[in-house]
């Protein structure tokens, strides 16, 4: 009886014969981790160690900078540098983002870099030393939708973990420069991104005080809130008024100018304005809860 897997075939005079199965790595992926070692003109470096079968198949060679990986021929492709190191730290091709599908390349803005992989993709950038991080699932598309690195939450500063802090089962988040990208099975992904509140009061030798408070956020929301209070006798005018200027990372400006004006009377004038994009916020949402609307671990 020929052993399992063992292919029988007959020659050309009708014999049987026997040929064992095939065992990865395959002829044709070493032949393709080989021609793309030369047309990177070797700059991975010498080889460590023989070509391995890689996870599921396909072939792995590891070189001194790197390594290349090739699920199948006559596709391979490189992984090297601080992206290497995540994604081994994952498990490599075995892990949770599978065999690379490209080359490392520059990121959107020329700056960072990344890799893709057939279930996500790792991105690094100089500020972040030698930390790369991975994105993928819903996250990732989310994150996608809004410009990647270009848009105003930047670039991955976690990988995507646990999110206990939101009460539900299943509950995901991954942290980026400018924010945060959640998940749950029952609101899907939701970008929240990052809150600054300014607060000062206003103090004279008269009988008028106030304060203001304003909040903005990385995408470009703000809130503001201002009230004065007036508890003598005299007839005063005054004016409450904030103003601020912002620059966004792709140099355009967000700027307001709120004002309130009470001419008398010793109960609070308040103006509450806002500048709400998306639904992350409530407009008019008491600015004392905003910095924890985003439920960070």
């Amino acid at each position: 009886m020929a052993k399992k897997g063992t292919k029988i075939t007959t020659d050309a005079f009708g014999q049987a014969t026997r040929r064992p199965p095939r065992v990865p790595p395959y002829p044709e992926d070493r032949e393709a981790i080989q021609r793309k070692y030369e047309a990177l003109g070797r700059v991975p470096g010498l080889p460590v160690g023989p070509v391995r079968a890689g996870a599921g198949g396909g072939a792995v060679q590891v070189y001194e900078h790197g390594a290349i990986f090739c699920k199948a021929a006559p596709d391979a492709f490189r992984v090297y540098g601080a992206i290497y190191d995540k994604y081994m730290a994952l498990g490599g091709e075995g892990g949770i983002l599978g065999y690379p599908v490209s080359d490392e390349w520059n990121a959107a803005d020329g700056v960072g870099r990344f890799s893709d992989f057939e279930h996500g993709s790792i991105y690094w950038h100089p500020r972040l030393g030698r930390a790369a991080f991975e994105i993928h699932g819903a996250i990732r598309e989310r994150w996608d939708s809004l410009g990647t690195v270009t848009s105003y939450l930047g670039y991955p500063t976690s990988d995507e973990m646990d999110w206990p802090q939101l009460g539900k089962p299943g509950a995901r988040i991954s942290l980026l420069e400018g924010g945060a990208i959640g998940w749950s099975p029952e609101t899907g992904p939701v970008e929240m991104p990052n809150w600054v509140r300014f607060r000062e009061t206003l103090k004279t030798r008269s009988a008028v005080s106030g304060r203001h408070e304003v909040a903005i956020s990385t995408r470009g929301d703000w809130l503001f809130r201002g009230q004065w209070r007036n508890s003598g006798f005299v007839e005063v005018n005054c004016v409450l008024a904030v103003a601020m200027k912002a620059a966004a990372k792709d140099g355009s400006a967000i700027g307001f100018l709120v004002e309130g004006d009470r001419r008398r009377g010793s109960a609070p004038a308040t103006v509450i304005d806002t500048g709400i994009h998306g639904d992350t916020v409530e407009p008019g949402r008491d600015l004392g809860v905003l910095p924890e609307a985003v439920q960070r671990p």
